[in-house]
């Protein structure tokens, strides 16, 4: 028993190391977001003498450029992407539980769907049953008088 013992505390603690490893991993999901969803563009570029500049990537801090998507030198300048905030913003919203989502459910041909009223978790059909044959009191359907 000892070692069954020994057993179960090396599997809870292997479990919680893998649960600590799998938290750190979703930390890090939700900072990579929100340094998406929050990042300027003037985080990149910066306007030096009339004209748009990119900022040395070396100089960012790691937030900064986990919001860049691409960078591409042209004939004109550079190009610079950043992922899309919107995005972003949306994941970290439902995250959040800032944003619910509704769905209407309908029956065939967008008609409604058909509900049957129970009592106590019995149908209609079964109430009217256990009235009439148990109770002996309704009409000859079971219904109620």
């Amino acid at each position: 028993t000892h070692r069954a013992s020994a057993l179960g505390s090396r599997s809870r603690r292997e479990r919680a190391a893998r649960s600590a490893r799998g938290r750190a991993d979703a930390d890090q999901v939700l900072r990579e977001l929100s340094s998406i969803a929050f990042a300027r563009v003037t985080d990149v570029v910066e306007l030096r003498d009339g004209k748009l500049e990119l900022r040395d990537l070396g100089q960012l801090t790691d937030e900064q450029r986990a919001a860049i998507e691409a960078v591409e030198e042209t004939k004109h300048g550079w190009r610079v992407r950043l992922h899309s905030k919107e995005r972003a913003l949306e994941l970290l919203m439902r995250h959040l539980g800032m944003l619910v989502e509704r769905r209407e459910v309908s029956g065939p041909g967008g008609e409604p769907i058909a509900l049957e009223r129970t009592q106590r978790g019995l149908t209609e059909d079964t109430a009217n049953f256990l009235r009439r044959n148990i109770l002996g009191i309704g009409d000859d359907d079971g219904k109620p008088n």
